[in-house]
């Protein structure tokens, strides 16, 4: 926890490519509050992100996931809370959005995408994640046969620079989350 191996470790799994003109821009789910309906730190970090790389001009069309199956009765899909989101910042002319429903994994969105891309004609995206899940998402998305460049929002549960102990747990759980998915990835 005291070393430079964590925070290492964090930067290893974290990648931020080049901003270009793309397609679309995929915004991944991280959650929100179920009783308050608010995204958390995460998924509204990555939609402000997403927004800034639309307003910005590298692709008139956002991708927003998030909300599984495993949905709890009475909880909001975080997609629909990120484009009430969308549409409460820009009720006209805002981007063309479009929904992952029902995903439970990075892999079920990368496969949700790849019929969107298909359906579309859609070539290229931005993949907005958080920082420690770039390198991952952008495999897995790779993989089903995408071309993303990943783009890590900013990250609002931890400074990645770690200079605080609690910065260091924080990121320890990220690290084993991205460790432990990707052994079972391979499983």
């Amino acid at each position: 926890m005291l070393t430079p191996l964590l925070p290492m470790m964090a930067r290893a799994y974290t990648l931020d490519g080049p901003r270009h003109k793309v397609d679309a821009i995929i915004v991944l789910s991280g959650g929100l509050q179920c009783s308050s309906g608010a995204l958390n730190s995460a998924s509204f970090a990555r939609v402000i992100k997403g927004l800034e790389l639309w307003r910005a001009g590298y692709a008139p069309q956002m991708i927003l996931s998030g909300g599984g199956e495993q949905t709890p009765h009475g909880c909001p899909k975080v997609a629909t809370t990120a484009e009430q989101i969308v549409h409460t910042l820009y009720p006209t002319n805002g981007p063309r959005i479009a929904v992952l429903n029902d995903v439970l994994n990075t892999r079920g969105e990368a496969a949700q995408t790849r019929s969107l891309a298909k359906a579309n004609g859609w070539k290229s995206f931005l993949l907005v994640t958080s920082p420690t899940h770039t390198r991952r998402a952008a495999q897995t998305f790779q993989d089903a046969g995408l071309n993303v460049t990943p783009i890590a929002a900013d990250e609002t549960a931890f400074d990645l620079a770690m200079p605080l102990m609690g910065h260091r747990l924080t990121a320890l759980r990220g690290v084993v989350r991205e460790l432990a998915a990707r052994l079972t990835g391979r499983v």
